[in-house]
C-alpha cells in the first residue's frame, strides 16, 4: 500500500518523526514498510524562472544568452541551444550547485565566452513525464503554464518533495489499504490526535429531473449498493494536489470526475465508479447477474463474453460495468458529460475475485474489493466523493438517492479486563488499556472489572477479548513483554517425521541413480485423462473436481503423477534433451468410494504420497533398466517387489508390468503405448513407473536384521517347465517358494518357445538354491525338494518337466 507522508500529513501532525522513524513504529505494530521512497530523487536546487530578456550568443549562433529571474535579486545569465523559449516564460532552472534527476551536478560553465550560471531544463533532465505535468514530454525546454514566483522550488511545483512509503498490511487488516486507515494507526503510535475526513456536501434544490432507478436483484452478492447524482457536471484536469497525490500513488490522471473516484479509492479505501446519467438507458439502474451469451467492452477497450455466475450493473438494455471489476467504455465520463451518477458499493469479495479471474481483468476496485470492504464504507466513501464534487466546484449534488442495504448494526465486544493480562503474560493496568484504545478509536467502558468496547464497521478483525490484548501490546509495545523462565517445560527433540525421512531417502538414491527431480502442478486438465487413454471407470482415472478452478486447464486434481511427468518429458525431447531420467515426488488424490462431496466431514477423496520415475535414452533404457531402478528403490526400503502383467491402456502391453508389495498393488511400470506416446508427443521410446510411496514408507520399519552366514554349502538345480504360453511365470515362481522352506531363491534365465516345444506353449528355465542352515543337504533331501516343487507347478500351473 503506497502511503505518501504529504497526504498522511493532512489528517495526522507527524511533527519531527523521519520517514525512518515512522516506518519503525509502523513495523512495531505490524506493518513492514518495504521501501521509503523519496520522489524527488535526490534533485535538489531547481527553481522556477522567468526569461526576461534573450539575445543572440556572439560567438555560438546556435546559442541564445536568456536573462534570466531566479528570485535572488539581478537576473542570472543562462546560455540555452533551445528553440521553443521566448521572453517571459516561467522555465525550470538548474542553479549553479543545482542536481539533476540522474544525480548530474550543475556548475557555472563558460560557454564560448559568456559565463553560464545554470541550466533551463526539459522534462527528461527532471526525471517526469506528462502525467507529472502536462508538457514536460516536450521536445525542448518545458515551459510552465503557471504564473509561478521566480525562485519558486520546482518540487513544490512537481508535487515531488514528498516521501512515499510502501507498507505490507496483513489479511486481516483491509481497512489499513488506505491513506486515512494508515492515518488512524500513525494518531494511535505517536498518540496523536486524527483530523476527520471531510464528508459534508451541500446539496441543490430540485433534481426530479436527476432520478434514476436502483434495482438490486442479488443482494447476496452485493450486500450494500448506493448511488447518488450531480448536474452540472464540469469535466477539467483536477487540481495539483490531488494529481500530484494520485502520481505518487501511481496512479495516472485523467480528469477531475475519474480522478475524484481514484482520490477516495486511495484515502478512504471505498471502490467508486461514475456513471454518465445521459448514456444509462431508461435511466435505471440494475445490479444483476450477467445473462447467457452477454458481453461487455471495458473500459481498457477489451471486450469480454460474461457468465451467468458473474454479477454486472446494466441499465435498461445492457451491462454497463462488470460489479466490482471495471466499468465499461460506453457508460463512462467523457468531456461532454453533463450529469452523472456516482455508484459506492459493497461486494461480496469471493465474486469479485472469482470473475476478476475467470476474465484475466485486475483493476484498483477489484484489488480492493478482493481484500474486503465493510458495510459502511459506501455511505464514508460516497460522502467524500460528494464533498470533492463540491468542494472542485465540478457540479452541484441531487437530493436524491439510493441506499440499497442499509448502514451494519452496531458490534460490541465485553469481556473481563483481567484477560488481557492473562493473554498478555503481563499486567496491564486498565489506565494503559483505556488509553491505548482511546487511540484507537474504539469507544468503551469498564466498570466492575468487564470492559465493554464497541467495535467501528471497518475492524472486522476484532470479535473477542484476545483481539483487544493483542491491539493493547502491538500500541503499548512489545517491549513490555518481560522473558520469564518456564515453571514446568519438557524439551522435545527435534527431527523430521518419518514420511518426510522416508522421502529424503528415496530422493537421495534416485539422484545417485541419475535421476533429475521435477514438481509439476497438482492441478491438471480434464483432458490428461484421454491422453494417458483412461476411461472413468479406471483407478487412475482424474475425477475430483475443483470448486473455484483457475481455469479449465486446472480444474481437477490429479489422480496420478504420469501426466506431469510426461509432460515434462515432452518438453525435455521437443529441447533436444533426448536422453534422461526424471522423478517427481508428490500427492495425488483420488475419489473415495461412495463419497460425495459437500456431504462428508472428511474431504470426499484420499490423499497419496507418490513417486513416479520416467527414463528415456535409446538402447541404453529399457523395460529392465527401469525395472533395475524400482528393484534399488525396494533394496533401498528392504521390501520385496512382486510383478504381474499390467493392463493400464497408457503402458505397452508386452513391457509393463503392475508392481505389488505383500500381495497388495503398489504401482506399475514399462514402456509408454505408442497411442499415449503420439498423444503426448514423445519422439521416441518413453519408460514409466509410479509407486504409493505411502505405503512403501509405512512397511519400512528401518530396522536392520542379520543372521549368521551358512556353515553347509547351498545347491542348485535347474529345472525346464513347460507350460502354457499365457502363464505369468513370475507368478508360478511366487508359488514354488511354498513348497519347501529350503527353497533360497527361485531364478528365471530363459523362456524358449519353438520346434520343441507343442504350440500354444512356452519352456522357462529357472534356478533353485536350496539352503540348509543346520545340516549338509544329502541327494534324498534334495530329490525330495525338487519333487515337491514339480508337484506344485503341475497341480497349480499344469506346468510339467520337460524332457
Amino acid at each position: 500500500m503506497k502511503l505518501p507522508l504529504n497526504w498522511l500529513k493532512e489528517y495526522v501532525d507527524v511533527g519531527t518523526t523521519t520517514p525512518e522513524g515512522l516506518a519503525d513504529k509502523l513495523l512495531n505494530a505490524g506493518f513492514e514498510v518495504e521501501e521509503i521512497r523519496r520522489l524527488d530523487r535526490g534533485m535538489r536546487g531547481i527553481v522556477a524562472g522567468r526569461i526576461q530578456k534573450i539575445s543572440r550568443h556572439e560567438n555560438a549562433a546556435r546559442l541564445q544568452v536568456c536573462q534570466t529571474d531566479i528570485g535572488r535579486g539581478e537576473p542570472v545569465v543562462i546560455c540555452t541551444a533551445a528553440t521553443n523559449v521566448f521572453e517571459g516564460a516561467t522555465v525550470p532552472v538548474a542553479t549553479d550547485g543545482s542536481v539533476l534527476a540522474d544525480g548530474t551536478n550543475i556548475r557555472a560553465t563558460d560557454m564560448r565566452g559568456v559565463l553560464s550560471r545554470g541550466m533551463l531544463c526539459s522534462g527528461y533532465e527532471l526525471g517526469i513525464d506528462n502525467s507529472v505535468y502536462e508538457g514536460a514530454e516536450t521536445d525542448g525546454i518545458m515551459i510552465l503554464t503557471e504564473d509561478y514566483a521566480p525562485g519558486t522550488d520546482m518540487l513544490d511545483i512537481l508535487g515531488l518533495n514528498d516521501v512515499v512509503l510502501d507498507v505490507s498490511v496483513t489479511a486481516n487488516r483491509p481497512d489499513c489499504q488506505c491513506v486515512y486507515g494508515m492515518a488512524r494507526e500513525a494518531a494511535a503510535l505517536l498518540n496523536k490526535p486524527i483530523k476527520p475526513l471531510e464528508t459534508d456536501f451541500a446539496v441543490a434544490e430540485g433534481g426530479a429531473n436527476a432520478e434514476v432507478a436502483v434495482t438490486v436483484e442479488n443482494k447476496t452478492l452485493c450486500p450494500r449498493y448506493m448511488a447518488q447524482a450531480a448536474r452540472g457536471i464540469r469535466v477539467a484536469p483536477s487540481p495539483a494536489y490531488m494529481r500530484h497525490r494520485l502520481h505518487a500513488c501511481g496512479v495516472r490522471p485523467i480528469n477531475n470526475i475519474v480522478d475524484i473516484t481514484n482520490y477516495v479509492l486511495l484515502e478512504v479505501g471505498q471502490p467508486l465508479h461514475a456513471f454518465d446519467t445521459a448514456l444509462l438507458a431508461d435511466r435505471k439502474i440494475v445490479v444483476r447477474n450477467a445473462n447467457g451469451g452477454e458481453r461487455i467492452t471495458a473500459l481498457d477497450g477489451k471486450e469480454y463474453a460474461l457468465k451467468e455466475s458473474m454479477l454486472v450493473i446494466a441499465d435498461g438494455a445492457k451491462p454497463v460495468a462488470i460489479a466490482g471489476v471495471m466499468g465499461g467504455e460506453y457508460s463512462g465520463i467523457n468531456e461532454k458529460t453533463a450529469e452523472i451518477v456516482i455508484e459506492s458499493a459493497r461486494f461480496d469479495r469471493g465474486s469479485v475475485r472469482a470473475t476478476s479471474r475467470a476474465l484475466g481483468l485486475r483493476s484498483d476496485a477489484s484489488a480492493r474489493y478482493e481484500k474486503g470492504v465493510d458495510q459502511s464504507s459506501p455511505e464514508t466513501g460516497l460522502a467524500r466523493a460528494l464533498n470533492l464534487i463540491c468542494g472542485l466546484g465540478c457540479g452541484a449534488v441531487l437530493p436524491r438517492s439510493a441506499d440499497i442495504g442499509g448502514a451494519p448494526a452496531k458490534k460490541t465486544v465485553s469481556f473481563p479486563v483481567k484477560e488481557i493480562a492473562a493473554v498478555l503474560g503481563v499486567p496491564a493496568p486498565a489506565g494503559v488499556v483505556s488509553d491505548v484504545l482511546n487511540r484507537l478509536s474504539l469507544p468503551h467502558k469498564i466498570a466492575d472489572g468487564v470492559l465493554k468496547a464497541e467495535i467501528p464497521p471497518y475492524r472486522g478483525d476484532l470479535n473477542d477479548g484476545a483481539d483487544i490484548a493483542e491491539e493493547v501490546i502491538r500500541v503499548w509495545g512489545y517491549d513490555k513483554l518481560k522473558p520469564v523462565f518456564m515453571k514446568k517445560a519438557r524439551p522435545t527433540a527435534g527431527g523430521k517425521p518419518k514420511a518426510m525421512r522416508c522421502a529424503d531417502k528415496a530422493k537421495t538414491l534416485l539422484a545417485g541413480l541419475g535421476a533429475l527431480e521435477i514438481s509439476t502442478y497438482s492441478f491438471i486438465p480434464p483432458a490428461s485423462n484421454a491422453k494417458l487413454l483412461l476411461k472413468p471407470g479406471d483407478a487412475l482415472y482424474s475425477r475430483v473436481r475443483i470448486q473455484n478452478p483457475l481455469g479449465e486447464e486446472f480444474s481437477v486434481m490429479r489422480a496420478n503423477l504420469a501426466h506431469g511427468v510426461l509432460t515434462a518429458a515432452e518438453y525435455n525431447l521437443k529441447h533436444r534433451n533426448d536422453a534422461f531420467r526424471l522423478f517427481e515426488y508428490g500427492r495425488i488424490y483420488r475419489e473415495k468410494t461412495g463419497a460425495r462431496s459437500g456431504t462428508d466431514k472428511e474431504p470426499p477423496y484420499r490423499e497419496t504420497d507418490t513417486i513416479a520415475v520416467a527414463a528415456t535414452g535409446g538402447a541404453d533404457e529399457d523395460f529392465f533398466t527401469l525395472k533395475g531402478l524400482v528393484e534399488e528403490i525396494g533394496a533401498e526400503f528392504r521390501a520385496e517387489f512382486g510383478y504381474m502383467r499390467s493392463s493400464l491402456p497408457f503402458l505397452h502391453p508386452g513391457k509393463s508390468a503392475d508392481i505389488s508389495l505383500g500381495g497388495e498393488p503398489i504401482g506399475y511400470l514399462g514402456e509408454v503405448h505408442p497411442a499415449a506416446a503420439k498423444n503426448y508427443g514423445l519422439a521416441q521410446s518413453v519408460l514409466i513407473a509410479e509407486l504409493d510411496f505411502g505405503a512403501l514408507a509405512t512397511a519400512y520399519d528401518g530396522r536392520v536384521t542379520a543372521r549368521e552366514l551358512p556353515k553347509f554349502p547351498a545347491v542348485e538345480r535347474d529345472l525346464a517347465l513347460v507350460m502354457d504360453a499365457g502363464t505369468e511365470v513370475g507368478v508360478l515362481i511366487d508359488a514354488l517358494y511354498g513348497a519347501s522352506p529350503l527353497i533360497g531363491e527361485i531364478k528365471l534365465f530363459d523362456v524358449y518357445r519353438g520346434p520343441q516345444v507343442a504350440d500354444g506353449m512356452k519352456s522357462a528355465a529357472i534356478r533353485i538354491t536350496l539352503q540348509d542352515y543346520a545340516a549338509t543337504l544329502t541327494d534324498e533331501r534334495i530329490n525330495a525338494v525338487m519333487a515337491d516343487v514339480l508337484k506344485a507347478a503341475e497341480r497349480g500351473f499344469k506346468a510339467t518337466l520337460r524332457v
